[in-house]
């Protein structure tokens, strides 16, 4: 069976898209990765991590939700073997908030774990927001440690790898929720205008897909696999 492995959002946590892989099996195995949650870790060092941790001996697709997009694109780019396609859930290859660069440093101060519950979810869940979905959100970014979220949103604000998309060989799917308060539909756009096999597709949802829409996330994914002969139609690649 295809091995997903599946990169977290900022927040760093797999265990918020559980729902999410839930909906990939029988189709395919997915691996949720987490990031630490008492490390500064830039992109680089990340992808270090990462690395390690990616199937040896089996092919696999490559999922990526919102920050880990840059690092996906990162590890694709290095043509690993075994990946058979990238996927990317709202994400970017180049800072989505260009204009905020100047002021990056003020990210060390920024009060990243006092965010109001209602401006989460406004921001990330939009109309999709329920107290479940709001309180696991809630919790996974108080479990990380302040230092380390403030660190990974300068990582967002300076990012640019659009010069290492071209190098990806394998095709490549970015999803984008039709009610996304974060990401634009421009950085799609420019994923795609620098690599050959690429296609996109809108879910209904807001940012946080994968946590507010899981069934619809892979229901996507899944198909997009099974196009590519990455997965059997109609019963599970052995």
């Amino acid at each position: 069976m295809t091995v997903a492995v599946v990169l977290p959002g900022l927040d760093g946590a797999g265990s918020l898209r559980q729902d999410f892989a839930d909906a990939l099996l029988p189709r395919l195995q997915p691996v949720l990765l987490s990031y630490p949650t008492d490390r500064i870790l830039g992109y680089g060092s990340l992808e270090d991590l990462v690395r390690k941790q990616l199937p040896s001996d089996e092919a696999y697709v490559l999922i990526a939700e919102s920050f880990s997009g840059p690092l996906a694109c990162r590890l694709a780019a290095s043509q690993p073997p075994g990946l058979k396609a990238l996927i990317l859930f709202a994400s970017f290859a180049r800072s989505p908030l260009p204009l905020l660069y100047p002021f990056r440093s003020l990210a060390r101060i920024a009060p990243v774990q006092d965010v109001p519950g209602v401006v989460l979810s406004w921001w990330l869940l939009g109309l999709w927001a329920n107290g479940k979905r709001v309180s696991e959100l809630r919790s996974a970014i108080a479990n990380v440690e302040a230092a380390v979220l403030r660190a990974r949103v300068r990582e967002v604000l300076a990012v640019d790898v659009m010069s290492m998309l071209a190098l990806i060989r394998c095709p490549v799917l970015g999803i984008r929720g039709s009610a996304d308060r974060l990401i634009r539909a421009q950085s799609h756009m420019l994923i795609g205008s620098m690599i050959g096999d690429y296609t996109e597709a809108v879910v209904e949802g807001p940012h946080a897909l994968l946590q507010a829409v899981p069934k619809a996330c892979a229901e996507r994914t899944i198909a997009f696999c099974q196009a590519r002969g990455m997965v059997g139609a109609g019963s599970p690649l052995g």
